[in-house]
């Protein structure tokens, strides 16, 4: 006989998707000032899932819900093996169900030999091609929002999380507002200024840098008053990678 998983305790417990759900919770994978996103099993087609779903407080503001249904409906018509695969969404429960990518964060990789991070930048820019000619801009790259299918395994790299992303061109994230990971933000994102496609072009110099060096290679303060040579000169030194030029 099979053993029943039993879910860990998260904020969210299985009773809440309602009595004979189709979706079985397992565990929490990570967690936001809005949401939490869950490992899940779907009981109808006998495969694991990942559920994003909303914090209740945040699941009652209309913008919120707006932002969730709108980055899994862009996610959704964008068709690529380089693109979150979106499989539902239940307004009901805040909730989008999506594909399981069981190799974790580029993140999890870092560092990384500067053959393997160009690889990885030039997959990233395929990718963006395609999103780019949808007429989206993304515009919160981070190695956190760069998933991979299989463990260790850099060509399965996939792009999720198009929260903040934009639909056309001109204009700012979400509502209007700045929106993205500041250390990662262009300076005309960051400005609250209107944004295209080359804003997204700003924080893959970023995570280039950050994979060749293991860690962001600036801090918020830093990215607000602008990059300087002289600093990143000096990331290279305490990292010692004498093998990147």
């Amino acid at each position: 006989a099979s053993r029943q998983v039993r879910p860990a305790p998260t904020l969210l417990g299985v009773q809440d998707l309602g009595p004979g759900a189709r979706y079985e919770i397992l565990r929490e994978i990570g967690r936001g000032g809005g949401g939490t996103v869950y490992l899940a099993r779907d009981g109808r087609l006998g495969r694991r899932v990942a559920l994003k779903i909303l914090h209740p407080h945040v699941g009652s503001e209309a913008g919120a819900r707006e932002h969730l249904f709108c980055e899994a409906r862009i996610a959704g018509a964008l068709t690529d093996p380089g693109i979150i695969t979106v499989y539902d969404l239940d307004e009901q429960l805040n909730m989008v169900v999506m594909e399981y990518c069981a190799g974790g964060t580029l993140t999890s990789t870092l560092p990384l030999e500067p053959a393997r991070a160009l690889g990885v930048l030039g997959r990233l820019a395929s990718i963006l091609d395609l999103v780019h000619r949808a007429g989206v801009v993304h515009l919160d790259l981070k190695p956190s929002n760069l998933l991979l299918r299989r463990k260790g395994d850099l060509s399965s790299l996939v792009l999720t999380d198009f929260g903040v992303a934009h639909i056309g061109r001109g204009g700012q994230g979400g509502d209007g507002l700045p929106g993205g990971s500041l250390i990662y933000m262009s300076p005309e994102q960051r400005r609250g200024e209107e944004v295209g496609p080359a804003a997204d072009l700003y924080p893959c110099g970023v995570m280039l840098l950050e994979m060749l060096l293991g860690h962001p290679p600036l801090d918020s303060a830093q990215a607000l008053r602008g990059v300087n040579l002289l600093e990143l000169e000096a990331c290279w030194r305490d990292a010692g990678r004498g093998d990147v030029p």
